[in-house]
C-alpha cells in the first residue's frame, strides 16, 4: 500500500497503513459501537432471540483477520468469517428499512440498501461456497475477479461494516 493516510485510521492521528496486512483489524471503535448498538436495537425491537451481541460478532471476525495461527489451522477461515458477519443482517434486512423512517431523510437510502443487500448476498454466497460470490464481489468492487483473495475479502468485509455505519448514521 502506498504511503498515504488511510481513511480508516484518519481519526487516530493519521497513522499510515504500512505494516498492516488487513484493514478490518483497524476498524475504529466508534464505528463498531454505532453498528453494534443499532443492530442490537433492531434485534430487540424485532424480538430476535440470540445470545450473541453484534459487537461480539464483529470482534470475533476481527480476531479471525488478526490470528495467523487461526488462519493456519482453519483453511476455510474466510468462509467462516463470512458466515459470522452475515449474522449481523441474517433475516433482518427488511427490518432495517423501517429504521430509515425515523432518522432524518437520506438522499442515498436506496443506494445504501442496495449495497447492504449485495454485501449480504456476497457473505451468504461465500459462506456457502457458492460461485455467485464472485459476481457479488465484482459488483461491489467494480472489478472482474476469478478468485476472492484475502485482500478482496478484507476489503469487502471492511466496506460492509462501514456501509452499516453509514446506514445507521445520524446527521445533525
Amino acid at each position: 500500500m502506498d504511503k498515504q493516510t488511510d481513511p480508516l485510521l484518519s481519526e487516530h492521528g493519521g497513522l499510515l497503513t504500512t505494516g498492516y496486512e488487513y484493514r478490518f483489524v483497524n476498524l475504529p471503535p466508534r464505528v463498531i459501537l454505532v453498528v453494534s448498538a443499532n443492530i442490537e436495537l433492531v434485534w430487540v425491537m424485532t424480538n430476535k432471540e440470540t445470545f450473541v451481541r453484534p459487537s461480539d460478532i464483529i470482534l470475533n471476525a476481527k480476531q479471525m483477520f488478526e490470528s495467523n495461527e487461526l488462519k493456519g489451522i482453519d483453511v476455510l477461515w474466510k468462509e467462516h468469517c463470512a458466515s459470522t458477519l452475515r449474522e449481523l443482517m441474517d433475516g433482518h434486512l427488511h427490518e432495517y428499512t423501517r429504521f430509515l423512517q425515523f432518522p432524518p431523510k437520506r438522499e442515498n437510502a436506496t443506494e445504501l440498501y442496495e449495497k447492504l443487500s449485495r454485501h449480504k448476498a456476497f457473505l451468504n454466497n461465500f459462506a456457502h461456497l457458492n460461485k455467485d460470490a464472485l459476481k457479488d464481489a465484482e459488483y461491489l468492487t467494480g472489478r472482474a475477479t476469478t478468485v476472492i483473495t484475502d485482500q478482496i475479502f478484507d476489503s469487502l468485509c471492511t466496506d460492509f461494516i462501514f456501509e452499516l455505519a453509514k446506514f445507521f448514521g445520524f446527521k445533525a
